[in-house]
């Protein structure tokens, strides 16, 4: 099925809410997956693997030095505000971060980048794209990320998907939609349900939503 970004953005937000993000952790995760998604990476199938282990833990990380431990805990939950951070630091550590794919769209929007490894190799992530391994990119495992000012690609070989890939990717998004998976898009909409409005004679007079929440 084809979906807009718009529609990504608002099926997600409403899962996080549902699984206990705060306000604003929602709306930066849900921008998160509707970036990775309109160019062609896995964001939903990511977050449905992510979503059991969100449940109530959305929590606070703590820096000590130039480290924070993630404990295991999805980026999804903290990736905006992790990157904020870096932004004014020459480095950061990120120990034990669950599916660090979902901090590229911040990465990309500072300029920093992002090194980290998994089983099947070594990913990096800068300005002039994405380097190593797809199926190490797609890697949900947590992983320890070094986060850092400005373009360090180094050795790290060629791109597997550069900036131009990206963008015509991004380009075929907002002429044809996104393609999801159909089953996917189902599973976290039952999480998303979570947020609903039930079915009232008031609510289906007033509509989701509607009415004077004082009356």
């Amino acid at each position: 099925m084809r979906v807009s970004q718009f529609e990504i953005y608002r099926l997600v937000q409403r899962a996080l809410e549902g699984s206990g993000a705060p306000y604003g952790v929602d709306r930066d995760g849900a921008q998160a997956i509707a970036w990775l998604e309109a160019r062609g990476l896995p964001g939903l199938r990511l977050l449905l693997a992510d979503l059991p282990g969100l449940d109530g833990k959305f929590r606070g990380l703590k820096l000590r030095g130039e480290e924070i431990d993630a404990g295991g805990l999805s980026a999804i939950a903290y990736g905006s505000a992790v990157l904020d951070l870096a932004r004014g630091l020459p480095s950061l550590r990120l120990r034990h971060c669950r599916s660090p794919l979902f901090l590229l769209p911040a990465a990309a929007a500072s300029g920093l980048t992002l090194c980290w490894r998994q089983a099947a190799g070594e990913i990096r992530c800068s300005n002039i794209g994405l380097h190593g391994s797809e199926a190490a990119l797609l890697d949900a495992t947590p992983a320890d990320v070094e986060i850092r000012t400005g373009d360090s690609a180094g050795q790290a070989g060629p791109a597997f998907l550069d900036p131009a890939e990206l963008a015509r990717r991004y380009d075929r998004a907002l002429e044809q939609g996104v393609e999801v998976d159909e089953e996917i898009w189902r599973e976290i909409d039952a999480v998303a349900a979570r947020v609903q409005v039930p079915a009232s004679p008031e609510s289906r007079l007033k509509g989701a939503g509607g009415g004077d929440a004082n009356l």
